[in-house]
C-alpha cells in the first residue's frame, strides 16, 4: 500500500488491553473480511477489495521482527 509516496505494510493497528484479547481477535477478523461498498470502490478503483492486513501484536509480531527492524 502506498500513501503520499510512503510504503506501508498494514492498513490499521489494533491496540488493546490483554483482558480484551478475544475482542481484538474478533475485530481483526471482521475488519480483514470487510469488503468496501461497490459504489465506493467504483469512485475509487485503487482501493483494495478487502482491508487487510490489520496489525495485531499476537498475530503479526514474531520474536525477532522488532529487533531486526531497528
Amino acid at each position: 500500500m502506498t500513501i503520499d509516496n510512503k510504503e506501508y505494510t498494514y492498513y490499521a493497528f489494533i491496540s488493546y488491553k490483554r483482558e480484551d484479547e478475544k475482542w481484538a481477535v474478533w475485530l481483526q477478523k471482521k475488519l480483514e473480511s470487510y469488503g468496501f461498498p461497490v459504489a465506493l470502490h467504483k469512485d475509487n478503483p485503487s482501493l483494495p477489495s478487502k482491508i487487510r492486513p490489520i496489525f495485531r501484536d499476537k498475530s503479526d509480531l514474531s520474536g525477532g521482527t522488532l529487533k531486526a527492524a531497528m
